[in-house]
């Protein structure tokens, strides 16, 4: 029997070691046979790397300098995979944590068909009942992704595998030759919205995205963007606007813009207002956040953490995406 092509974990870490150990022990217990993690340390500066090596000291563990952002972050990692051989390569976040036998599932579904580039799965929310993504597709009418299944309880609705429109960031498998093909995660998000990108690169270079059911996580969404609301908000409008300047044409593309400009200063006021939760007291500095990214957005202009600095300043929120300081 042949062996099994080598399969790459890349793992990002900021500021969660106990989180990325816990993400880590469970891909050491997986099946598969030709397995390799590397674990990314994304510049935490609070002793993240030191733990994590004296925790795995027989693993790679590569300590960024700075917080790259996610893509950039992972991306030294699938670099440093490609590097050494790997057949495929899988983005799994550090708060999700994968079942054992979920990458031999997910590799077999690769030899289904040469045109399958990537690979995701049945990702439950941390209870392991209620789904958070089973598959889905991003919008180009709404541009936005939309996950299937999302906070549905699991009844096995969609245990059926097939074509999907969405390689889920938080736990995808991609083939190396695709990668090589459609290029790297993009680099000018600096969190999120980067799995709509390389989703439709994919899809438009001619490869398909398959969702297999045994292929399962648990996510407990939200490790490392859940304490900066403010600045997801406004990163998650600035990359909108990023994968809509790339992607949606002109024609739908200019109405859009116009929507989401009375949207961010009509709709939303009063959306966030009928919302209760956490940041329910920071409404009016999470839409000024919204508005500043669609007044400060030029089309191609890469979100970069001394943006979201700037933003903090203007806001006057801390800049809690800076490495902590001694």
């Amino acid at each position: 029997m042949p062996a099994m092509p080598p399969l790459w974990s890349v793992v990002l870490n900021w500021k969660k070691p106990d989180m990325t150990s816990a993400c880590v022990r469970a891909l050491l217990a997986s099946s598969y046979p030709n397995h390799f993690i590397v674990i990314v340390d994304n510049g935490s500066g609070d002793g993240s790397a030191e733990k994590l090596r004296e925790a795995f000291p027989n693993l790679t563990v590569i300590a960024n300098e700075h917080n790259l952002g996610f893509s950039r972050g992972c991306n030294v990692g699938v670099r440093h995979a490609l590097e050494r051989g790997a057949g495929y390569v899988a983005l799994v976040n550090n708060d999700l944590i994968v079942e054992p036998r979920g990458y031999e599932d997910a590799v077999r579904e690769f030899g289904r068909s040469p045109r399958t580039g990537a690979v995701t799965g049945k990702i439950f929310t941390a209870d392991g009942k209620t789904l958070w993504q089973a598959g889905g597709h991003i919008s180009h009418l709404k541009v936005s992704g939309v996950a299937r299944g999302h906070f549905e309880p699991d009844r096995g609705q969609y245990d059926t595998p097939g074509l999907t429109g969405w390689a889920s960031g938080a736990m995808s498998v991609f083939s190396a030759d695709a990668l090589r093909k459609v290029g790297l995660l993009p680099e000018e998000y600096f969190f999120g919205q980067e799995e709509w990108d390389i989703s439709t690169n994919l899809l438009n270079n001619g490869f398909e995205i398959a969702y297999v059911p045994t292929f399962i996580g648990r996510h407990a969404h939200g490790g490392s963007y859940r304490p900066h609301p403010i600045l997801n908000d406004y990163g998650g409008t600035r990359n909108r606007l990023l994968y809509a300047d790339k992607y949606i044409p002109t024609l739908w593309r200019l109405p859009w813009k116009a929507a989401l400009w009375m949207h961010l200063r009509v709709v939303m006021p009063g959306k966030l207002r009928r919302m209760s939760g956490e940041h329910a007291s920071t409404i009016g500095t999470r839409v000024k956040a919204m508005q500043l990214a669609f007044s400060k957005h030029t089309a191609g202009t890469p979100v970069t953490l001394e943006e979201f600095s700037a933003v903090s300043r203007e806001l006057g929120v801390a800049d809690s995406w800076a490495p902590d300081r001694p």
